[in-house]
């Protein structure tokens, strides 16, 4: 009896170490470097173009990224963009039938490759192809054409005015793809791109059954 006393006592100081660790100001919230994102099940997919889940669109966000993105304070911010289009810089027309965006420059994909307007004209046509099963297609709708300007630059164009121009290729599921014609790469770091939130080269994905785990 007293051995099992013992034991049971070890085991609740080992747990409640931890606690009077950071009670003492020797271990803080997040000092470990790891963070541990758990879901109900696990992602099925890093495509978040062929599921709706969050718990997939979230995990494709570490390998698949859009033009803009919104940071903590809900502004949007450029990401894989040079800037964002506005009416008063010219990037967006005065009618809404059309925005225009660039790339940052350096931007590339894991294998030092350019990013260029027709990966964004392939998600296009990829997410709204008739046969496609694309779970994203809202966002691209009333797009009539997706056009290279330049080598770096890129006109979406609307049947109408779009009341969200910007919807497209920044939306939080609309994610830039490569043609399927290009070698395969999965992962996908942009380099020297502007980083309005801290970059995320380092975190390499996992999956579990029961969690996804961020190290």
């Amino acid at each position: 009896m007293k051995l099992k006393h013992l034991l049971a006592g070890t085991a609740a100081a080992l747990a409640l170490a931890p606690l009077a660790a950071m009670a003492d100001g020797h271990m803080t919230r997040g000092s470990s470097g790891h963070l541990n994102i758990i879901y109900w099940q696990a992602p099925s997919t890093l495509n978040p173009y062929l599921s709706g889940g969050t718990k997939e669109v979230e995990s494709a966000s570490l390998v698949l990224e859009s033009m803009a993105r919104f940071d903590e304070s809900g502004t949007m911010v450029p990401w894989l963009a040079a800037d964002i289009p506005t009416v008063e810089n010219g990037g967006i027309a005065e009618d809404l039938t059309s925005i225009t965006w660039t790339i940052a420059e350096g931007v590339t994909w894991s294998d030092g490759t350019a990013l260029t307007p027709a990966d964004l004209i392939f998600t296009w046509e990829y997410c709204t192809h008739p046969e496609g099963g694309c779970a994203q297609a809202s966002y691209f709708d009333g797009v009539t054409s997706v056009e290279a300007i330049d080598d770096s630059t890129v006109r979406v164009n609307f049947e109408t005015p779009h009341r969200s121009p910007t919807q497209p290729l920044s939306a939080p599921r609309a994610r830039s793809f490569r043609p399927h014609n290009s070698p395969i790469v999965l992962a996908r770091v942009p380099l020297n791109a502007p980083r309005p939130i801290s970059a995320r080269s380092a975190l390499v994905l996992s999956l579990s059954p029961s969690s996804v785990q961020m190290t």
